[in-house]
């Protein structure tokens, strides 16, 4: 089940963390500013109250939109993830927070991300893919592949698989027919490695043998 809230306490933490973050090519500090020219560290907290006072009704009324959908939707996605990953994960819950920031977070303690709520429908949902994609490629790798047991999920070789792999599995033909447009890779310093992986994936291995080859060429 994926049910979508809001958690404004989650977007001041988000921007604590995010606001001077740069990782592999993709500037995450940069993109608030574009949107937010006038937030700052100094005001961030009154700032991000003011936001949710006058745009919370829009906020709520996005996310009960979202409500709605997702349940037709995501029945296509888990059963095509079910080929994937040969089990069926769609008992599991998932949290979207709808957020003022589009930073896209994912935690996987607990299963729940963000979304930017002023995204266009079909690149939210776009979005909620690619983060559901996370949780169970890391579900998969925890379950079924022991050496990514002490691997870390937010750096390193097994997070720029975890980076490499959305693109290459949302792009197959399966998920082209669910997914709106073309899946773009997040990260542009990952590229090169994007080409490297896709070679091996097209080696037609099984997944978790194709974990270990993967994380062999991303390893230094």
């Amino acid at each position: 089940m994926i049910k979508f809230k809001l958690n404004k306490k989650l977007d001041f933490m988000v921007y604590k963390d995010f606001n001077d973050l740069y990782i592999a090519g993709l500037d995450f500090g940069e993109e608030i500013k574009e949107l937010y020219p006038d937030l700052s560290t100094q005001n961030y907290d009154e700032f991000i109250n003011n936001y949710y006072e006058t745009q919370q009704a829009e906020m709520l009324e996005i996310q009960d939109q979202l409500n709605k959908q997702i349940k037709a939707k995501a029945t296509q996605f888990f059963s095509a993830l079910k080929n994937v990953f040969g089990k069926d994960y769609s008992t599991n819950n998932y949290t979207g927070y709808l957020s003022m920031f589009n930073c896209c977070p994912r935690f996987l303690s607990d299963n729940s991300f963000q979304i930017y709520y002023k995204d266009d429908i079909d690149r939210i949902f776009d979005t909620v893919y690619h983060e559901l994609l996370h949780f169970i490629f890391f579900d998969f790798c925890k379950e079924n592949v022991s050496e990514t047991k002490n691997l870390d999920c937010d750096s390193g070789s097994l997070w720029e698989l975890s980076e490499i792999f959305n693109p290459i599995i949302l792009n197959t033909n399966e998920f082209q027919k669910i997914l709106p447009s073309k899946h773009n890779l997040c990260y542009p310093d990952l590229e090169d490695k994007l080409k490297a992986i896709k070679k091996i994936w097209q080696e037609g291995l099984p997944i978790s043998e194709f974990v270990i080859k993967s994380l062999d060429y991303l390893t230094p």
